[in-house]
């Protein structure tokens, strides 16, 4: 990944942390296609998620914020119900039903503070020079 964000989507992949000795994970795996923001983008989120605290039930104001911030920059999501099989909408309310972890690994790579997990399927390579013009 470039260090200058310059608006193209990227493949991801989170991996869920799980109990070695239980063989437990808190959720599936996800693969996921994203726009990372900017840094003058989070600044004025941040400005605004400020604003939102002071406000009556402003931290659920802020949790939809933040809910519909991630289903922004989640281009699409390989998450699937379990009860039905099928795909799962990214929108803001789907966002807002994710399990705490993934939601927070999520949030984090968006911002640019964390980074994906490898791929052991091998996520493509964020785009080179080259494939970026054809975006």
């Amino acid at each position: 990944m470039s260090a200058f964000v310059d608006g193209y989507d990227f493949d991801g992949y989170v991996e869920a942390p799980s109990d070695p000795n239980r063989k437990l994970k808190l959720f599936e795996p996800v693969r996921f296609n994203y726009r990372l923001a900017g840094r003058m983008e989070i600044v004025k989120y941040d400005a605004e998620m400020d604003k939102l605290s002071n406000q009556k039930d402003g931290a659920v104001l802020q949790e939809e914020k933040a809910n519909k911030f991630v289903a922004e920059k989640i281009k699409s999501w390989d998450i699937t119900s379990k009860k039905t099989g099928e795909a799962v909408a990214v929108n803001p309310q789907n966002v807002g039903q994710l399990n705490q972890v993934l939601f927070g690994r999520l949030y984090r790579i968006l911002r640019g503070t964390d980074v994906c997990d490898p791929d052991p399927n091998g996520t493509p390579a964020p785009l080179d020079g080259e494939d970026s013009a054809k975006n």
